[in-house]
């Protein structure tokens, strides 16, 4: 039973830590390019129009955080979880992947943005894992 409970633990524990980065990342980005005041979310024209003349550095940082944000996840869900260890990782990890499924659809990006995103979040799932497994290898109880 309590390698159950660890095991949710290590998941939500992914989540959490993987939301916060990106969280965290985009917050420092909007600093640095903030949108431009009084822009109503809502009319999806704005946005798009937004969009299409943000700075390239404004997708960067967002690929950036996405790509941490899977890696974190995934790296402290390995570290975490004592049963099936990439498994749960990738469940975390995956999170971020959705979320970025979800921004993409509702938000139009430029294409290269499409595709470097969710492939940037796959690989910092593979670095998470593989730091956190490591990690975990390291400790005494391993």
């Amino acid at each position: 039973m309590w390698t159950l409970l660890r095991n949710i633990g290590a998941w939500l524990a992914g989540v959490v830590s993987g939301g916060l980065t990106v969280a965290l990342l985009e917050f420092v980005s909007h600093a640095i390019w903030p949108p431009p005041a009084g822009l109503d979310l809502t009319d999806a024209k704005a946005v798009a129009e937004l969009m299409a003349t943000a700075p390239l550095g404004v997708f960067i940082a967002l690929i950036v955080a996405w790509t941490l944000g899977g890696m974190v996840g995934s790296g402290v869900a390995a570290a975490v979880a004592t049963w099936r260890r990439v498994l749960i990782a990738g469940m975390a990890g995956g999170m971020t992947l959705v979320g970025a499924a979800v921004n993409l659809m509702a938000i139009p990006h430029p294409l290269w943005v499409t595709v470097a995103g969710p492939a940037g979040i796959v690989v910092g799932m593979l670095a998470g894992t593989w730091v956190g497994l490591q990690l975990r290898q390291s400790t005494p109880e391993g």
